[in-house]
């Protein structure tokens, strides 16, 4: 499923019951199916986008009309093969919100009492309200990308903190990423502590529970597992935000300290060229004397040494005396 989705238009969710397995479908055969079901002339419907998610097993649609998007939303089955599949079609938030949770409200109170209670001028952010189930949790859309530490709910403070979407894990397969009431094989029978297929009535006995999103010795998913919760998206775009100004100023410095090596460089460049210049110059003047030494040098080195004349005080080769006679010291002269 593409990402790039236009931020700007309305996205709608449908999805599938009864086993409907999306993956093994055509897709012209599911676009017939929910533009059929939505009402929608084929068309006006080209200006929308249909897109499959195989992996949650879901529909989601792109449009940039609010009629068209109420149709899409209103949908609650679909008929492919010649069998009608229940669904459940709802509006997902718009980009530049944020989700927020509130809990300890009694579960009486109804969806009217929720929105005059939260929905008011005391908390201007505050777009919508619903309960989570059954339960005493009520999640509030806020305009913007941070949720409030505060609320008020009619006129008592309540805690406010941001909304933490469960990983989705289908008990029916114990696959992750798609939920049991979109399971595509419902038929599939398996120990979802410890993903044993076909378990038979003694199974408990032997059963070892093993997560599959920490590890842990606990089914998928339960209480006290680490990885339960996913990672909203704002926190993530939080931390690309981070991420990328650390680059940023990275790379300023990498900038700068290069500036200033070659503005180092330049300086001392600068300041060593008349050195080197005189030196030059010196070398030149300089180097026709030492030429010259090295051609006398040259030349007496080659010149024939002429005999030694005069006394010696040592016998040489040609005065040492014959065996036998008497040594005799030289006069000195």
């Amino acid at each position: 499923m593409p990402l790039n989705l236009p931020r700007e238009e309305q996205k709608i969710v449908i999805r599938p019951r009864g086993g409907l397995f999306l993956a093994k479908l055509e897709a012209d055969i599911v676009m017939s199916a929910v533009i059929t079901a939505a009402n929608v002339p084929k068309s006006t419907a080209k200006a929308d986008t249909i897109c499959i998610n195989p992996t949650q097993n879901i529909i989601v649609i792109s449009t940039p009309d609010e009629e068209r998007a109420r149709y899409y939303a209103s949908v609650r089955s679909l008929y492919i093969g010649g069998r009608s599949y229940e669904t459940h079609a709802y509006c997902t938030t718009p980009h530049g919100t944020v989700k927020g949770v509130i809990r300890g409200i009694t579960v009486e109170n109804t969806a009217e009492d929720l929105h005059e209670n939260i929905v008011n001028q005391a908390n201007p952010q505050a777009l919508e309200a619903h309960k989570i189930g059954n339960t005493t949790s009520i999640v509030i859309l806020f305009a913007g990308t941070k949720v409030p530490n505060y609320i008020k709910y009619g006129s008592i403070i309540v805690k406010c903190g941001l909304y933490r979407q469960h990983h989705n894990v289908c008990k029916t397969c114990g696959k992750i990423d798609h939920r049991a009431d979109v399971c595509p094989t419902p038929e599939t029978k398996i120990c979802f502590a410890c993903g044993a297929p076909n378990p038979t009535a003694d199974h408990a006995a032997r059963c070892k529970p093993r997560c599959k999103l920490c590890n842990g010795a606990h089914a998928t998913g339960t209480e006290g597992c680490t990885n339960k919760y996913k990672v909203p998206f704002v926190v993530t775009q939080r931390r690309w935000e981070r991420r990328n100004a650390g680059v940023n100023v990275f790379v300023a410095r990498l900038s700068a300290a290069a500036t200033a090596t070659t503005e180092r460089s330049a300086s001392i460049k600068e300041r060593t060229q008349p050195l080197e210049e005189a030196g030059q110059k010196q070398e030149t003047i300089g180097e026709p004397r030492q030429k010259h030494r090295r051609q006398a040098q040259r030349k007496h080195e080659l010149q024939p040494q002429p005999a030694a004349t005069g006394r010696c005080y040592k016998w040489g080769p040609s005065n040492q005396p014959a065996s036998g006679e008497p040594q005799s010291a030289q006069p000195r002269s």
